[in-house]
């Protein structure tokens, strides 16, 4: 029942009359009764305020204090909210989650190669929104290496939605200590209807270091340059050589040291000719890249071009 709406009682002590008095009124017709659920008498708080305002009932007693909290309560008072409950309507829905599945980047191909430390990357969504609390029995977001089912790996806390998306959202794991050969990974996910879907992943390990791309922005540059790598190491920190030659072969500087990286590309490598003190000339360069992860090395190179202002 709306709050609009109050008792024979709660009228007589706004008009200050008794409750026969309000019968007598409303089968005069001075006061407007509604049925509400076809058996309760009810009648509109505006309505039996606004009478009393206008003085055409006569009060028999002192009426109650109409204070300000009464006239907000009037205006703005609501009560009509649902908690919990149940809906006619069901959902229909059997599908379970949509999973793509990659390691250390969204380039990989299933059965390519990786090195023994890598990143498990997943993109999930699902219409119902996915089921990250575990509720029910064996409803984890849940990985199983090589089939090796007494070492699953709950991947719940590493779900992370989507900014305003309970739909879709990621996961970042990270693989360690991977021996070499191949492997295969299977992803179970569950959405919030107790709907299931899993994908697998074929991936082969070579625990060995190599640098995938180098790169450097702005080039062509009129000065300050970054130089970036990607390699196979996930997250780890390298030893740096940076060189620069000229055309001829002539090597004109040398900068050496240690970068780290997010994922599997590197932080930027900022080389500044002038905090080096060097006289550059407008033309083609040459740069060469020589990365060392625990004694093991890889190397990349690339052209530079220097233009004057």
């Amino acid at each position: 029942m709306s709050g609009q709406y109050i008792t024979v009682r709660e009228t007589s002590q706004i008009l200050g009359v008794s409750e026969k008095k309000v019968m007598d009124l409303i089968e005069a017709g001075q006061l407007q009764a509604y049925r509400i659920a076809d058996q309760f008498l009810r009648l509109k708080r505006n309505e039996v305020v606004q009478i009393r305002s206008s003085g055409q009932v006569e009060s028999e007693q002192a009426p109650l204090e109409y204070t300000f909290a009464d006239k907000a309560k009037d205006f703005f008072y609501f009560n009509d909210f649902y908690i919990g409950g149940s809906s006619n309507v069901a959902i229909s829905d059997s599908n379970g989650p949509q999973i793509d599945l990659f390691l250390n980047s969204n380039s990989f191909k299933d059965g390519g190669t990786v090195s023994a430390s890598s990143v498990l990357l997943a993109t999930i969504s699902d219409e119902t929104g996915i089921n990250t609390s575990g509720t029910g029995i064996g409803h984890d977001i849940t990985a199983i290496l090589d089939n090796e089912y007494s070492k699953v790996m709950v991947l719940n806390d590493y779900f992370q939605a989507d900014k305003d998306n309970y739909k879709t959202g990621k996961i970042v794991f990270p693989l360690t200590r991977l021996a070499s050969g191949e492997h295969v990974l299977k992803l179970k996910v569950w959405d919030v209807l107790n709907n299931s879907s899993e994908k697998e992943i074929h991936f082969v390990v070579k625990d060995v270091f190599r640098i995938e791309t180098v790169s450097c922005y702005p080039n062509p540059t009129q000065g300050q340059t970054q130089f970036i790598f990607t390699h196979n190491l996930p997250d780890e920190t390298f030893k740096v050589s940076l060189e620069i030659f000229e055309t001829n072969g002539s090597r004109i500087d040398l900068l050496e040291t240690k970068v780290g990286s997010s994922g599997t590309e590197s932080v930027p490598l900022v080389w500044n000719p002038a905090d080096r003190k060097l006289k550059m000339k407008a033309g083609v360069y040459i740069y060469r890249l020589s990365v060392t992860n625990n004694n093991r090395m890889s190397s990349g190179s690339g052209r530079l071009v220097f233009v004057y202002r």
